[in-house]
């Protein structure tokens, strides 16, 4: 996050590659952090599809990135390619907001799934 911000307001080329720098260690680490966390923290069940939707959103962005940097760089110019970074933190507070009760601590309550929300028994 903070690589992107220094990015964003940076106006000298070393200031960008050291955002870069600063992106490319948390990036570096997302890939592997998402799979294994898929692994530790999801149902035998659900991990497959979990591990399979990770894999096809690397595949599908590894192609459609250059697409969508293009059209960031040409609308709003370059400095936006560092903001859109900023969506990570979005990301994460979504995950927390529906991932089931319990599993942030370890405890790994069972749930089950109703029309008004998550109910544990």
């Amino acid at each position: 996050m903070s690589g992107s911000i220094i990015g964003s307001i940076a106006n000298q080329y070393i200031f960008v590659i050291i955002a870069r720098i600063i992106q490319s260690t948390g990036g570096s680490a997302f890939i592997a952090l998402s799979m294994i966390i898929a692994n530790q923290y999801m149902t035998a069940s659900k991990r497959e599809l979990a591990l399979t939707l990770i894999s096809g959103c690397l595949s599908l962005g590894s192609g459609i990135e250059f697409l969508i940097g293009g059209t960031f760089t040409f609308l709003w110019g370059w400095h936006s390619l560092f903001l859109l970074m900023l969506l990570v933190v979005l990301t994460l507070i979504g995950l927390f907001m529906f991932m089931p009760p319990g599993y942030a601590d370890g405890k790994k309550l069972p749930v089950l799934l109703t029309s008004s929300g998550y109910f544990i028994y």
